[in-house]
């Protein structure tokens, strides 16, 4: 719970300020290559904060909403049209019938 309130509170406001430093030291994407580091950082941290990955990255995904641009959400969106078939797959392959 801590870890959900720390980010939603003050993930947006941080990204803010975050993100036009970041990218100018980047090139190409910068902002693009940020989002997949924080999705997965968040995720890899909801594991040991003891929630599902997922979490980390809507959580993520709500830090960034207010900092990028609509190309960097246009990635994404191709990004989750190829992974969300293999979330599903995983989902379906742990579920017991029995």
């Amino acid at each position: 719970i801590g870890f959900t309130i720390v980010v939603a509170k003050w993930g947006s406001r941080t990204m803010v300020r975050l993100v036009p430093r970041v990218e100018s030291r980047l090139v190409g994407e910068g902002q693009f290559t940020l989002a997949m580091v924080l999705l997965f950082a968040l995720a890899l941290l909801a594991q040991y904060a003891g929630v599902a990955a997922i979490i980390g990255a809507f959580l993520a995904g709500m830090a960034l909403s207010e900092s990028t641009t609509h190309r960097v959400h246009d990635f994404a969106a191709g990004i989750s049209e190829l992974l969300t078939p293999f979330f599903l797959v995983g989902i379906g392959l742990s579920l017991d019938l029995q």
